[in-house]
């Protein structure tokens, strides 16, 4: 049996209205604490490491 997991993908060319069209038309919900997909992405150097911080994960 697998262990349920986080997911972080940076969804950069959509919006959050069609990720959350997607999710519903997929799996029945618009969000969940689970999966997190941030449409915009900070710049290297200018507080992107603080970005990918939020969730947990640091280069």
């Amino acid at each position: 049996m697998m262990s349920a997991k986080k997911l972080f993908y940076m969804s950069l060319e959509d919006t959050y209205q069609r990720l959350q069209e997607r999710m519903f038309r997929f799996f029945g919900m618009s969000q969940t604490d689970e999966l997190h997909f941030p449409v915009y992405a900070k710049q290297l150097g200018n507080s992107l490491n603080e970005q990918l911080g939020e969730f947990g994960w640091a280069p």
